[in-house]
């Protein structure tokens, strides 16, 4: 657009009125009436002699035009990256939630089940029983602690996908 303005320029214009029951302008014995219209023609070529401060022009707005080029790739490859991130989390949440649902679920009641048993059998005290039971609910607590983190990656990651 910048480099248009180095072209030669064409005006074209005409301009046509009446002055209708008014007087002439030197003398006020002549007046005109609708039938007497007034038509100006104008034609021009302007053509530009200085070059200097349009070249710079159009070479500022070329370095304009590279810079927002060079900003989208950047925030293409940033966007790139980020998506990249997003589902490393969700595939590393995901194979943590499955190795914890097929080992620590599965020893979480199986420890809170002999807890009991012993508790009951009278091979454990209270004291016992409640770090053994403890140790379960931990293990249960880091399951869902590893549920919660791929509920969030899951969201981030659909999220990320909607836009």
């Amino acid at each position: 657009m910048e480099r248009s303005t180095l072209l030669p320029d064409l005006t074209f214009g005409v301009a046509s009125m009446t002055l209708d029951r008014s007087p002439a302008v030197d003398d006020a014995s002549t007046i005109y009436d609708r039938g007497d219209r007034f038509t100006a023609v104008r034609a021009g070529i302007s053509i530009p002699l200085f070059f200097g401060a349009q070249s710079a022009r159009n070479k500022a707005a070329h370095i304009v035009n590279l810079r927002a080029s060079n900003e989208t790739k950047a925030l293409a490859q940033e966007v790139r990256t980020q998506l990249q991130q997003v589902q490393q989390r969700y595939m590393a949440q995901l194979a943590r939630v499955e190795s914890l649902e097929q080992g620590a679920t599965q020893e979480a009641e199986q420890l809170r089940r002999s807890a009991e048993e012993a508790y009951a059998n009278g091979q454990i005290d209270r004291l016992q029983w409640s770090l053994l039971t403890g140790q379960a609910i931990a293990l249960s607590m880091e399951y869902l602690d590893a549920l919660r983190a791929l509920g969030h990656a899951a969201i981030e990651l659909n999220a990320f996908n909607q836009q």
